[in-house]
């Protein structure tokens, strides 16, 4: 059995677009590390042959996982790789000796190109989402019962969107999120300065004034500061382990009223482009418009 260039890419399409298997989540599961190796950086899936790296994006550096696969036939190899965060995927096909490494080496050449031009492309399109967003008073409340809400989001260096300023009648959101933390969860960790918000992939059509428009659930990644316990105590050996990446555990930690404090859902109108407003459940907000 052999595949060309054609089928390669075909298969590629349909893991990317969630079509190849029943359902959009079962691919994603397909994508996900059935075992760890001995490398910190290679994790073994089925039939995956996955690679995190970190050094792909230098303006911008983070975690990518690149889901790889290679095989082949005497004097023949193939390659394909598919970066699932992004929506991108490479094909390669070479012919030549059997301990020619010229796939492997064009495979990186290629990642290496195409990377930096996706993520600076990502960043270019998230910016529908940068902006301030200020609600404001509907026709049947009266103007002493008017609470403002302003959010202010930007795009700086570092990863996903971050919230600039959330407040609630001149009371700043975010420093109490900081406060309620402190109150309640300390002892996990202490809350980083920044507060950033990252797509989940959830996605619900509604209608607006006869406009098919798309509700996208985001989140808040509560960021924990390292622990540094060799500054702690003088116990032998501590430091040597690698810091503990704790913020996949946070989601829906922190609730008001019963509603996650860490949930923010965008209004897009994706035909035009453009962001319409931001719920933020958790402040009963209903749709605050986006004012610039």
């Amino acid at each position: 059995m052999y595949s060309s260039l054609n089928d390669l890419s075909t298969l590629v399409t349909k893991i990317l677009d969630y079509s190849i298997l029943q359902s959009p989540q079962a691919t994603k599961e397909w994508l996900q590390p059935r075992s760890s190796t001995s490398s910190l950086n290679t994790l073994v899936g089925q039939p995956w042959e996955i690679l995190r790296t970190s050094g792909m994006t230098p303006k911008h550096p983070h975690t990518i996982d690149i889901n790889g696969k290679s095989g082949g036939a005497p004097g023949y190899i193939s390659q394909i790789s598919v970066i699932d965060q992004y929506g991108v995927g490479v094909v390669l096909s070479t012919a030549g000796p059997l301990d020619s490494k010229a796939a492997y080496i064009i495979n990186e050449a290629v990642l290496s190109a195409i990377l930096p031009a996706v993520e600076d492309e990502a960043r270019k399109q998230a910016e529908m989402y940068v902006g301030e967003y200020t609600s404001q008073q509907s026709d049947n409340e009266d103007a002493t019962n008017y609470v403002p809400i302003k959010l202010k989001t930007v795009i700086d260096n570092g990863t996903g969107i971050k919230l600039e300023s959330l407040s609630r009648n001149d009371s700043d959101i975010l420093e109490g999120i900081r406060k309620v933390w402190s109150a309640t969860l300390a002892t996990v960790g202490q809350l980083a300065s920044e507060m950033r918000v990252y797509p989940t992939g959830i996605e619900k059509t509604v209608t607006n004034d006869n406009k098919s428009l798309v509700e996208q659930d985001w989140r808040i990644n509560f960021d924990l500061l390292p622990n540094v316990n060799e500054q702690a105590s003088d116990l032998p050996g501590l430091g040597k382990l690698e810091a503990l990446c704790t913020s996949w555990q946070t989601v829906d930690w922190l609730y008001y009223a019963g509603v996650p404090m860490d949930r923010i859902v965008f209004t897009v109108d994706k035909e035009a482009g453009r962001v319409v407003g931001v719920d933020i459940p958790f402040l009963r907000s209903e749709l605050i418009q986006k004012s610039n």
